[in-house]
């Protein structure tokens, strides 16, 4: 190891860095850096115990005179920006870190990047958590003379964020009601092949508890902006769904804000380090390069078929509409606006994959959601199928 070359990570206990980490711990190549705005977590002080060197960082008023003594001597940078913990602070940070990279002679920068929000709809919605990190590429790619090489991955929802967002919710047959009451009017059906012309309204007030709970809990939702939740009153909100259910029926439902009709790309967080790590290793064959992991492209329904299969339960996708959505978050619309543009433009987002650099190099073949649904490490906190 006293010759191994320096891997530098921003973000090192995210989900993204903390795959890269593991992999490189795994592989004993390299000696691994890490960026971190808390030392003093429980995954900081876990690396630490296994080698790893650990920088408390201030991402928000990071230097670019700082940035360049930490960087100094590393062979190859990972960044990861966040804007729901940066805030309008991404860009500026993002843009310091490239700087700093030149400045020490960095020889790979690899950047974890989205599409523009903003130029798929024209216009129509914003959303800072993927457009800044556009702004970030294009930087990158302004000094691209200046860089030996640069990659760009793309990195979509992960299997463990589904499971752990939007777990099966076992659902009482009583909260169906058999009348005509319309306080909402979708037309979107619960399994879009079912020909039943029985329609149920599902009363969301059974949701104040669950659901509040998942996001309460889910530790990786405390950050800026949506540390803040409130119980919603669901009192006559009630959507027409086209469930096909059976009187007395047991049955779980995935509360997941993803209309029946679109899909949403999906991946095994734990193989965005395998990736990131192939991409370090054979640099010139993903030079100027940008990568899009992803395992599976699912709509709801085929994502409660795995699940029902898996956990020998009937289990259900319900659409939560993202207005309905919104309310867990107060007055922050990024989340609820992420699935507004899975929805409203899914064809665009498919044909700008396509049409864009993206391409498959790596050499190994991601995991489909049944793969990892076959793993027996899967952590599943939020899910009551007993």
């Amino acid at each position: 190891m006293n010759n191994s070359k320096i891997i530098s990570i921003f973000n090192i206990t995210g989900i993204q860095g903390l795959s890269l980490c593991n992999t490189l711990l795994n592989s004993k190549k390299y000696i691994i850096k890490g960026f971190t705005k808390d030392i003093d977590s429980i995954q900081s002080k876990t690396l630490i115990k296994k080698g790893v060197e650990i920088v408390q960082l201030n991402f928000k008023n990071a230097k670019l005179e700082l940035l360049n003594k930490h960087l100094h001597n590393s062979h190859a940078v990972f960044l990861d920006t966040d804007y729901f913990s940066l805030g309008n602070n991404e860009v500026e940070f993002g843009v310091n870190v490239v700087d700093a990279c030149i400045a020490s002679n960095i020889s790979h920068l690899i950047y974890s990047t989205l599409p523009c929000s903003n130029l798929i709809t024209k216009g129509v919605l914003t959303l800072n958590s993927f457009d800044n990190k556009y702004k970030i590429e294009q930087y990158i790619k302004s000094k691209i003379d200046q860089i030996k090489y640069i990659s760009f991955i793309y990195i979509p929802f992960g299997y463990q964020n589904l499971m752990q967002y939007f777990p099966p919710l076992k659902i009482n047959i009583k909260n169906f009601q058999y009348d005509n009451h319309k306080n909402f009017n979708f037309s979107n059906c619960l399994n879009p092949s079912t020909k039943s012309e029985k329609y149920d309204y599902f009363d969301f007030s059974s949701m104040n508890t669950s659901i509040f709970n998942i996001f309460n809990t889910a530790n990786e939702l405390s950050f800026n902006g949506f540390n803040n939740y409130k119980k919603i009153n669901f009192t006559n909100t009630k959507i027409k769904y086209n469930t096909n259910i059976k009187d007395n029926e047991e049955f779980f439902s995935i509360p997941l804000p993803l209309n029946v009709n679109n899909s949403i790309y999906l991946c095994d967080n734990d193989e965005i380090g395998t990736l990131i790590f192939e991409i370090i290793e054979k640099p010139n064959e993903y030079n100027n390069k940008s990568i899009f992991l992803y395992g599976s492209i699912m709509n709801g329904h085929e994502i409660s078929i795995s699940l029902s299969k898996k956990f020998n339960k009937n289990i259900k996708h319900f659409y939560i509409p993202t207005e309905i959505f919104q309310q867990f978050f107060n007055s922050n619309t990024e989340i609820s606006n992420i699935f507004n543009f899975i929805n409203l433009f899914n064809i665009q987002i498919k044909e700008n994959i396509k049409n864009s650099e993206t391409i498959s190099l790596f050499n190994f073949k991601p995991s489909t959601f049944d793969d990892y649904l076959k793993k027996d490490n899967i952590e599943i906190k939020s899910i009551n199928l007993n």
